[in-house]
């Protein structure tokens, strides 16, 4: 913006944002990584009956979302103004998924009349989300970017749970990826923010924004690759006991390549290809959206079928024996599964994408040469002795705290070298203090 308190505040907001995304993402690399079998499918039960929980609330949103006249005709006064509630925008934060997930969770624990690990867990990262956003948004005022969403103040409250959480149950492998993931997701989003500050000066026009995603999306992995290559040394190896809830291994299978491609790909219908005319909007009587999943579920039985036959009748020869053998399969049929879909929702394809889908192609095709020939049975070898875990955490807090401050100051004193009070002209020239504030107010 060229105004020298936002662009400083700009970029510690960035590192913030950065390191919330980048630590859960090493939470949950880590867990499969050093817990054992038994404890990690516990995961499975309550995490879906979350998700059957964000389903639901996705109905009831979109009924909630036609007119108030309507609503009363149909459901009665008291279950409309129920299903207005649920899209009262508080923020613009996330308040009615984490208030589901906290009600499917207590519902399931009294179902099934107990508490385990797993479910206490989730209900203390929940409980963390409310507690930071109720105390550092509406108790105490602060908001990041008005009038952009306030849900990084229930997401810190929910790393910082899960940080009290790791290291009561000791851990701290765990936390510690955390917070290595974090501190480098912190400085990939500041980071990739300074560089395309840098490229900005060449003058060329380009997707930066695209760019800038990318570049930091390339840093986050560099993150989650150095937790696990640590952790790959100095941790105990896992057991993957086929007793432990044996169903898991398909039913994660069948949740990865089908609902998670189906939940992103399904995006492209009406955002892209209807709107761009790709398809026809409806073919033979029935609706595109139609077509698409009557096409999913025949891929999807195409999926279910054989690996069903492969645990229940007999062995499939394409199915790999080792669990680096699936690992890989299993890897590179989703990346390139997700790779077409994304390429298929900019057809026709334009010149101008190359930036974008052709850096994706690029990088695909690096990752199908890493996965297959980098990785070997016996080349994780754990550490021989006891590694002092709680020391290493502390030690890379500090360390890695101040090298962060560092880093900010340093990529704030440069953007100013280069720039000064002169806008970049990228986007919108945002200045979060002073009288010429463009900082709005919230409106519900």
């Amino acid at each position: 913006s060229g105004h020298a308190p936002s662009v400083l505040y700009g970029f510690a907001c960035l590192f913030v944002i950065g390191f919330l995304w980048g630590s859960l993402g090493g939470l949950g690399t880590a867990l499969p990584a050093t817990l054992e079998r038994e404890r990690l499918t516990q995961l499975l039960a309550p995490s879906y009956a979350v998700f059957v929980a964000w389903i639901l609330q996705a109905i009831l949103m979109e009924i909630g979302e036609q007119d108030e006249a309507v609503l009363v005709r149909d459901y009665g006064q008291a279950a409309a103004h129920f299903l207005q509630t649920l899209n009262y925008n508080w923020y613009d934060t996330d308040w009615v998924a984490t208030l589901s997930a906290a009600g499917a969770l207590l519902l399931f624990a009294a179902i099934r009349r107990r508490f385990d690990w797993a479910t206490c867990f989730l209900l203390v990262l929940a409980a963390g989300w409310w507690i930071g956003f109720t105390l550092l948004t509406t108790a105490l005022g602060m908001r990041m970017t008005p009038n952009r969403g306030d849900s990084w103040a229930g997401v810190l409250g929910m790393v910082a749970a899960a940080f009290i959480w790791l290291i009561s149950c000791r851990m701290y492998a765990v936390a510690w990826s955390t917070l290595v993931a974090g501190l480098i997701g912190g400085l990939g989003f500041s980071g990739a923010a300074f560089i395309q500050l840098l490229e900005l000066t060449s003058g060329y026009k380009t997707n930066w924004h695209s760019v800038l995603e990318q570049t930091y999306g390339f840093i986050n992995g560099v993150g989650i690759g150095i937790a696990m290559v640590y952790l790959a040394r100095r941790t105990p190896r896992v057991t993957d006991a086929q007793e432990e809830r044996p169903w898991t291994d398909t039913f994660c299978v069948l949740f990865v390549l089908l609902g998670i491609t189906w939940l992103n790909i399904r995006k492209n219908l009406p955002s892209m290809w209807l709107k761009e005319k790709t398809i026809p909007e409806e073919m033979y009587g029935l609706s595109a959206t139609t077509w698409f999943t009557l096409a999913y579920l025949l891929l999807a039985l195409a999926v279910v079928v054989p690996l069903l036959w492969h645990r229940r009748v007999r062995r499939i020869a394409i199915v790999p024996d080792s669990w680096l053998g699936k690992g890989q399969m299993l890897f590179l049929v989703f990346l390139w599964w997700i790779i077409v879909g994304n390429l298929s929702r900019y057809l026709p394809f334009n010149p101008l994408r190359m930036i974008t889908e052709g850096t994706i192609h690029l990088n695909a095709c690096l990752l199908t040469l890493l996965t297959l020939l980098l990785p070997t049975v016996a080349w994780g070898v754990p550490y021989g002795g006891v590694w002092d875990w709680p020391r290493t955490l502390k030690r890379t807090l500090m360390l890695g705290g101040a090298a962060c401050a560092l880093v900010i100051l340093l990529e704030f004193a440069v953007t100013r070298v280069v720039w000064g009070d002169k806008f970049s002209g990228h986007g919108m020239r945002h200045i979060r203090f002073g009288p010429d504030s463009t900082a709005g107010k919230y409106k519900p």
